[in-house]
């Protein structure tokens, strides 16, 4: 058998002392007794009951039922806005319900085209897209990719339009 080199021979020596140390905890050791409360812990636990409880009466006490009568009627209210929709698009929804139209026409907005050799990307709301992908507005999908235009189609209608770039 080959002789160990000096760092060969201190990893040994440590793992060695490990499980000697190991093995003494294991099968050595007494047991450590369970520690109970004491009564420090036993007294911080009541003084934070106690302040929980305080803290509880002055809510409910200067809280009136007038505020909570009036913040759930606010929240059952209707919005004046809706912070969740893009406001042009909104406005041209309203618009096409006003001309007689029954239903919305959806806004595209072709801002970018990236052409990257054996794959096309074009930019449409903000979201990336390549062709045969399905549009984040459900029904749409992209079939053509030109630098001047898209082509997309309405899976609805079976209808075809184009949309060209907007700089």
């Amino acid at each position: 058998m080959p002789e160990l080199t000096k760092s060969q021979k201190i990893v040994f020596a440590v793992l060695a002392v490990s499980v000697f140390y190991a093995a003494y905890e294991i099968f050595l050791a007494p047991p450590k007794a369970k520690i109970d409360k004491t009564a420090g812990e036993a007294a911080e636990s009541a003084e934070v009951k106690e302040l929980l409880n305080i803290m509880l009466t002055r809510i409910t006490q200067t809280a009136t039922p007038a505020f909570y009568n009036a913040s759930i009627e606010k929240a059952e209210s209707r919005w004046q806005r809706d912070p969740f929709i893009e406001q042009a698009r909104y406005n041209e929804w309203i618009f096409s319900r006003s001309n007689g139209g029954s239903t919305p026409k959806p806004a595209f907005t072709y801002t970018g085209y990236v052409d990257l050799g054996s794959k096309k990307v074009a930019i449409i709301n903000n979201v990336e897209y390549s062709v045969n992908e399905p549009l984040e507005l459900e029904g749409y999908i992209l079939r053509g990719i030109f630098p001047s235009k898209v082509v997309i189609e309405d899976k609805v209608k079976q209808h075809k339009f184009e949309l060209f770039l907007q700089e």
